[in-house]
């Protein structure tokens, strides 16, 4: 027996397949955006940083409220804030796997994006 398959349907539309009408067409997708990053990212605040010495600086201020926001009677309190400031900035700053948005902008303004074909 013959072959006659591909013969007869050579001239139907693609995607017709005879009496099963529930095959539907590929539908074309349309991009409503090009596929491309922006030569910016959104400035949002870091939240990853904590702030050094923040359980000195509340003592501090309760002791102040206390003695009427005079330095008599605080002076343990501030000395334990400075030695606590001067130890945090002896300490290399950290570094996170993830960049800051302000480090990834610096990058794309020395390296943007290609532009773009799309329409």
């Amino acid at each position: 027996m013959t072959r006659l398959t591909e013969v007869l349907n050579r001239g139907r539309r693609p995607g017709y397949h005879g009496k099963f009408t529930n095959y539907k067409e590929v539908f074309p997708y349309k991009l409503p955006l090009p596929p491309i990053l922006k030569n910016s990212v959104s400035n949002k605040k870091d939240k990853s940083k904590v702030a050094p010495c923040l359980e000195e600086i509340g003592l501090l201020l309760t002791c102040w409220k206390s003695s009427d926001f005079s330095m008599k009677g605080c002076e343990k309190e501030v000395k334990a804030f400075n030695e606590c400031y001067a130890a945090s900035l002896n300490q290399p700053p950290q570094t996170g796997s993830r960049l800051s948005a302000a480090e990834v902008n610096k990058l794309l303004k020395r390296f943007p994006q290609p532009p773009h074909s799309y329409k």
